[in-house]
């Protein structure tokens, strides 16, 4: 959060408003899903539809719990990545991420009508070319013992037990001296890594220390698998039921 005023600080330039941090034990942040009702004003929360993907729902900021039953940060971690939503410093890595590469482009992250800002050429070009050769991409894994065969889809194992290497270990090809990319981040059997988008599909392997893994990159549903001019899909008017902070594990 320290990071984050400073950065808006930073930026502001002649603008008149100043920054503040407001504590959790003031405000605090909620992951609900499906999307609750339309804001009411006179209510004492925000809620905003997530504009990442239509399988968010609602982030909410409110002062207290909403009156529903929680679940782990990790149940939330779990049904981004299966939807293909990358978040945080641990995937977009500050400093390095490329907006295009981190999938903002395709997630309400780049307004292109926008004046002047910093990295403004690279993006705009990368935009209106189409060019985008890695992006941050969902992987299953898988041991690489052969115990188990290679996954057909990108799904979560509760019972996964896989060991996970650390952030950043590279991603090897059989037969390939060029690396597709670098793993990132891990729950059980899937994470993230930053992939070249020509090894979708293809089984990577992990190796660190004495250990090794496989891992297979999936293209998200909001990518156009012909061309990756992808796009977010329209949100859906789902029927409102009973809620849940970062949704439950039989609704991943």
């Amino acid at each position: 959060m320290q990071m984050l005023k400073w950065h808006i600080q930073r930026y502001k330039l002649r603008s008149e408003f100043k920054a503040f941090e407001i504590p959790e034990t003031q405000l605090q942040v909620f992951s609900i899903w499906p999307a609750l009702p339309p804001h009411n004003p006179n209510e004492k929360h925000l809620g905003i539809v997530d504009p990442r993907s239509p399988h968010l729902g609602t982030r909410l900021l409110s002062p207290e719990p909403p009156a529903l039953e929680m679940f782990p940060l990790e149940v939330y971690h779990i049904r981004r990545t299966l939807h293909g939503v990358p978040d945080g410093q641990d995937e977009i890595i500050e400093g390095v991420a490329l907006p295009a590469e981190s999938n903002l482009d395709v997630m309400s992250g780049i307004d292109f009508t926008k004046g002047c800002y910093i990295g403004q050429e690279l993006t705009s070009r990368t935009y209106h070319t189409g060019i985008i050769r890695k992006r941050l991409l969902p992987l299953s894994l898988f041991p690489a013992t052969g115990d188990m065969p290679e996954p057909d889809t990108l799904a979560y194992d509760p019972s996964s037990s896989l060991p996970l290497p650390p952030s950043g270990t590279i991603l090897t090809a059989e037969g390939e001296k060029r690396s597709p990319g670098k793993f990132l981040r891990g729950w059980g059997n899937i994470g993230w890594g930053l992939v070249r988008l020509d090894y979708v599909g293809k089984v990577l392997k992990c190796n660190w220390e004495d250990q090794s893994i496989l891992a297979k990159p999936f293209l998200p549903e909001w990518a156009d698998r012909q061309n990756d001019s992808a796009t977010v899909k329209p949100m859906p008017q789902e029927a409102v039921r009973d809620a849940v902070k970062y949704g439950h594990p039989d609704e991943l």
